[in-house]
């Protein structure tokens, strides 16, 4: 396999991920329980990692399981004009 073909390859296989993880930061953004748990993650992470206390690791990944509960089991549509 030529170098070019390989970099070529490469780029493809780096786009695809760009655009599933902005595919993923899309729909966690947009539904706002769903946000909230994203948002914990990271900062559960950022904290761990700053104060480097694995006590937070836990916390992160219960966040982590209610993210992926939450875009699981999401309702089909929203329900803003029952009143």
């Amino acid at each position: 396999m030529t170098r070019m073909a390989r970099m070529e390859r490469h780029a493809a296989a780096i786009e695809t991920l760009y655009r599933r993880a902005a595919d993923a930061v899309g729909e966690i953004w947009h539904d706002a329980p769903a946000r909230y748990a994203g948002l914990a993650v990271v900062g559960l992470l950022w904290l761990a990692a700053a104060l480097t206390e694995p006590a937070f690791l836990p916390l992160a990944v219960a966040a982590v399981v209610v993210l992926r509960f939450r875009l699981r089991h999401r309702p089909a549509e929203r329900f803003d004009d029952w009143l």
